[in-house]
């Protein structure tokens, strides 16, 4: 995104990952941007607790994450 404040503040809701930024892009063209991001443990658990509010789709896309946990 290029407004950093929605970044942090999902950074803080979910309470994990790490917000990254600004990245300038290369071509001076764009705006910087800014990125969260998580892995491990912590991408298992944003998902898992954004999972009541996410689509059929996405959930299902989800299903082999949580399945390997079980």
């Amino acid at each position: 995104m290029t407004n950093g404040e929605p970044v942090r503040q999902f950074a803080a809701v979910v309470g994990c990952g790490t917000v990254y930024w600004p990245y300038q892009p290369r071509d001076d063209i764009r705006q910087p941007v800014w990125m969260w991001v998580a892995d491990g443990e912590d991408a298992y658990d944003a998902a898992n607790s954004l999972r009541p509010w996410l689509s059929a789709v996405r959930r299902v896309q989800l299903e082999p994450v949580f399945r390997a946990e079980a």
